[in-house]
């Protein structure tokens, strides 16, 4: 059975990350972490190094409250140390993509967070949002917003 195009999943991603703080302005999702979990599980470690740090910069571009250039280094950071998971995770699989998501966004926001530590003052209620709470509604919004659309793809084409 033929696999989804990952523009398919890039676009996905950009349309969340396009109207995604107009639809939900307070919540920090980590809009590229699914089409990264897919882009680990089909590409060698050097390709998705690439795709990871010009999706960070594309998130950048579009982020006016940070610094320039954190999510780039981010992501290739969250790159570095997860790609190796992938051996644990399957695409075929229905909840891979969400939890391979989860562990991607768990690693990026501790390196966000490290980076940016100096801009925020240290809080339980911070390290337990941005550690645990966010990673699982990253996990959710990888299952909602590209496993189900996966789905769809797949039923459609076998049809």
């Amino acid at each position: 059975m033929r696999k989804p195009p990952l523009l398919f999943f890039f676009f996905l991603a950009l349309l969340a990350l396009v109207f995604g703080a107009s639809v939900f302005p307070s919540t920090r999702l980590i809009t590229f972490s699914p089409f990264l979990a897919i882009v680990f599980l089909r590409k060698p470690f050097l390709p998705s190094l690439w795709i990871g740090a010009l999706c960070g910069l594309l998130v950048d571009l579009f982020t006016v409250d940070i610094r320039f250039g954190v999510f780039a280094l981010c992501s290739v950071g969250t790159t570095a140390l997860t790609f190796q998971l992938k051996r644990y995770f399957y695409e075929d699989n229905l909840f891979s993509i969400p939890l391979y998501t989860a562990a991607i966004s768990a690693v990026f926001s501790t390196l966000q967070f490290v980076l940016l530590r100096h801009l925020v003052t240290f809080n339980l209620q911070l390290l337990l949002s941005t550690l645990l709470i966010m990673p699982l509604v990253d996990g959710l919004y990888g299952f909602v917003w590209f496993t189900c659309p996966r789905m769809v793809y797949l039923t459609l084409k076998r049809n």
